[in-house]
């Protein structure tokens, strides 16, 4: 919540914000949120399960996505 604190409170926009997953209290897998409008992506190596791996990116239009 600091990240958002620091938004909201003193106008601080965070560079990066990261969720975490938790298994019996212990993080097992992270992510970055990313803006509206953008898609977190894998960026092909590393842990899947680690946000260091992952950018924003634009989402696709729907007419572009598969069926």
């Amino acid at each position: 919540m600091a990240p958002i604190s620091g938004w909201v409170e003193r106008g601080q926009k965070p560079a990066r914000m990261v969720a975490s997953h938790l298994t019996d209290g212990k993080v097992d897998r992270t992510r970055p949120l990313c803006p509206f409008g953008q898609v977190a992506r894998y960026g092909g190596t590393g842990d899947t399960n680690a946000a260091a791996n992952f950018t924003c990116s634009a989402a696709l239009p729907a007419a572009a996505k598969a069926p």
